[in-house]
């Protein structure tokens, strides 16, 4: 599954491009089955996702199996439309 998403992280916008968030699988073994780990890839450069590897947030090429390259999109109660909360899978942390 794919969708396009609008999504404002500082510096990554920087780099331009409209970005997608692909599926990587269905959920961490510690969340709910219903929230779906995805990677934010641009569509006007393919090459480059949405990563924290090197410790901040930047786009660019990514190696298979990164966690720090896998997001999850964690709707925020109480906001319509809805607004998500990006958290990486890595470092837990949200952007």
């Amino acid at each position: 599954m794919m969708r396009t998403i609008a999504v404002w992280i500082g510096a990554v916008l920087m780099a331009g491009g409209l970005w997608s968030a692909s599926a990587v699988s269905q959920g961490l073994a510690d969340e709910p089955a219903a929230r779906q780990i995805v990677h934010l890839q641009n569509h006007w450069k393919p090459d480059q996702y949405v990563n924290i590897e090197s410790g901040t947030v930047v786009a660019g090429a990514i190696q298979p199996g990164w966690l720090s390259a896998q997001w999850t999109l964690e709707p925020v109660p109480g906001t319509v439309p809805t607004h998500h909360r990006i958290k990486n899978c890595g470092s837990r942390t949200s952007i």
